[in-house]
């Protein structure tokens, strides 16, 4: 019996050294030598991870991250790092920001997994500002970076190719593409946003006097931040020349680039301009210069819509056109093709068919335009005249009597046929000459046309 017994004991203990998978279990932990090792077989045990923590890296590319897994005293590791070595130490140091899968073993069967997520402390990033080139050719384009997140201070760098630092403004730039990188004190940097120096597209010579009148020579240099403020006033339509534009401050040399362009005048008010688009170049008097750009627009302008009857009657040319002014500055004036005179009144009678341009102008000489087309007629409107009022009309077995009237008629009568209670008729139209203009069924009396 006793022999029986050791036999079924040393069966059982063959099952668990062989590890069969019949349990569907992850992998187990046993201890094999100072090192606890992985084996098959095992059991997962999730209460013995009391909680987890960790410190974040400094930036994406540093390996100061680190996770701590609580309780203390077992035995732990990062599924990824060493996968089948353990390690005593509850903290894992030196990592990089990620996804860590941490397994916890307690020195028998049982074993725990967790996630911990290592981020960034603070990313690094930049703005950017810039200045364009100023004149043709100067290549005096500009760059300021400023930097933000991280651990200050900041160095900065122009391209790939350049060498980090203090400096974040970048001068003399011809126009292109530029990169500007930027890293803080612990080495940290951003992935950079590309700028771009747009090409002059103004020559800028330069500013100097001359006599009394200052004028333009070669050289000179471009001084931002002389211009304070800027205004306009639209012009009052798109034909009138009584905008303006102001330019501040008051007290220096002013002028319109495209507006003699070689005299600066003494005012900073730029009078009777149409509506456009204005450079305009300050100067100090000394050798700094500084352009911009206004716009000057339109006030109001002036509309016309138009309203028709066409033509009634085949050659009678009676269409008529009604026209409304709008926007600007009332009352109107109103005129039709390219007649020399208007009119206040707003209504065009008597016209043949045809396309007609009505033009409305408002009280300070602005003008709109519309369009619009007279139909010709299809109807030749022949008019009825009865060669008798009262008429008697004859069926199969009897005789009415029967009124036309209005007579005589344009395009409209009634019949009235007496003694006939609500039965169809038909009333067939002719003209002078006998032929037939109109025919149809109804009643003994209702309108015919």
């Amino acid at each position: 019996m006793k022999k029986i017994l050791l036999i079924l004991f040393s069966v059982c203990f063959v099952h668990l050294a062989v590890g069969q998978t019949q349990l569907n279990l992850p992998k187990n932990i046993t201890k094999s030598g100072n090192r606890p090792q992985v084996v098959p077989g095992g059991r997962t045990c999730p209460g013995i991870i009391s909680s987890t923590s960790h410190t974040d890296a400094k930036c994406p590319k540093m390996n100061d991250g680190s996770i701590t897994i609580l309780p203390a005293g077992l035995q732990y590791r990062i599924g990824t790092k060493n996968p089948n070595t353990f390690q005593p130490g509850n903290t894992f140091s030196n990592l990089t920001p990620g996804s860590y899968h941490i397994q916890v073993w307690d020195g028998g069967i049982c074993y725990a997994g967790t996630t911990e997520v290592v981020g960034v402390q603070s990313t690094v990033t930049e703005s950017l500002s810039k200045t364009d080139e100023s004149c043709i050719g100067k290549k005096d384009g500009t760059i300021t970076a400023t930097g933000s997140g991280g651990t200050p201070p900041y160095e900065f760098k122009l391209g790939t190719a350049g060498t980090y630092g203090i400096n974040n403004v970048f001068t003399n730039l011809k126009p292109a593409t530029y990169r500007i990188f930027v890293k803080d004190a612990m080495g940290c940097g951003n992935t950079s946003v590309p700028v771009t120096i747009l090409a002059a597209t103004d020559s800028c010579p330069s500013i100097a006097k001359s006599g009394n009148a200052p004028q333009v020579v070669p050289g000179g240099r471009t001084c931002l931040g002389m211009i304070s403020g800027k205004s306009h006033t639209d012009a009052t339509c798109a034909k009138m020349n009584d905008g303006s534009i102001t330019i501040l401050p008051a007290g220096l040399r002013y002028r319109i680039g495209t507006m003699n362009p070689n005299t600066f005048q003494a005012s900073n008010i730029f009078s009777n301009l149409t509506p456009g688009s204005y450079h305009i170049q300050v100067w100090d008097v000394g050798i700094c210069y500084e352009g911009t750009r206004e716009v000057v627009g339109v006030q109001s302008t002036v509309t016309v819509s138009l309203s028709k009857t066409n033509e009634s009657c085949i050659g009678k040319k009676d269409g008529t056109i009604t026209a409304t002014g709008s926007g600007g500055t009332p009352p109107y004036q109103f005129k039709t093709g390219i007649r020399i005179l208007l009119y206040p009144d707003n209504m065009f009678t008597n016209l043949k068919p045809g396309t007609y341009k009505i033009s409305a102008t408002d009280a300070n000489g602005c003008g709109g335009s519309s369009s619009v087309t007279i139909l010709a007629a299809t109807d030749s409107c022949s008019h009825i005249i009865a060669k008798k009022t009262k008429l008697s009309l004859q069926t199969s077995d009897k005789q009415f009597d029967a009124t036309l009237y209005p007579n005589p008629t344009g395009t409209q009568f009634t019949l009235r046929v007496h003694g006939v209670n609500n039965q169809p008729v038909t009333v067939r139209v002719t003209d002078a000459n006998g032929r037939g203009v109109y025919a149809t069924k109804g009643f003994a009396e209702q309108p015919f046309k």
